[in-house]
């Protein structure tokens, strides 16, 4: 029973440092915080840190990596369970949502991650790993489409990795309010535009 509680007391204290750090870079940006302020945000030491990350980088690529497992889990047990359906209207605009919407909760882990991509290579690596897993994923349901007879002149890897990068892009500006449209709106038009694509 006590191996038990001290896992349960290890995670909390890992998830508080993981909050900490969101917070931190929200505020600062990557390239600006600190161990110490994230430490300091918990009441913890430079050691407890230690115990739980090897440095900042593995601070992020940690919540990048568990982001990313929560994003494919959203996407994939939702609903209708029908990801990027482009024939089907109504799942289309759930699923870019749903995309949206893991932007918008985890918007200053993103910005801190591409921050972070831009001055570390293994950071870099892992941004290019996540983007083709997700890219291999709608690639796949666009080789499926094409067996059925539709989107026969698409380039399923291309439109895997523009669709990526586009819906990235699109959702953070849209929740930063780049755009001069609606979150929702927003939504509705690409779900639209990728629907009568699909015919």
């Amino acid at each position: 029973m006590a191996e038990k509680r001290r896992y349960k007391k290890s995670e909390v204290t890992r998830r508080r440092l993981i909050e900490a750090a969101a917070e931190i870079f929200s505020e600062k940006g990557y390239s600006k915080a600190r161990i110490t302020d994230i430490t300091k945000r918990v009441g913890l030491t430079h050691a407890a840190f230690y115990a739980y990350f090897k440095d900042k980088d593995d601070l992020v690529r940690s919540m990048v990596e568990e982001a990313s497992r929560e994003l494919g889990h959203r996407l994939t047990s939702g609903g209708d369970g029908r990801l990027f359906d482009f024939g089907d209207l109504r799942s289309l605009k759930r699923t870019i949502g749903d995309l949206f919407s893991a932007y918008r909760e985890n918007l200053s882990l993103h910005a801190a991650f591409i921050e972070g991509a831009l001055q570390d290579g293994e950071l870099r690596l892992l941004l290019q790993r996540l983007n083709r897993e997700l890219a291999a994923g709608i690639a796949q349901k666009v080789r499926e489409a094409k067996k059925q007879g539709r989107c026969e002149n698409w380039n399923p890897e291309a439109v895997g990795n523009i669709l990526v990068l586009t819906l990235g892009f699109l959702a953070v500006a849209a929740e930063v309010g780049v755009l001069p449209q609606s979150r929702d709106t927003v939504v509705d038009s690409l779900a639209k535009l990728l629907h009568a694509s699909f015919r």
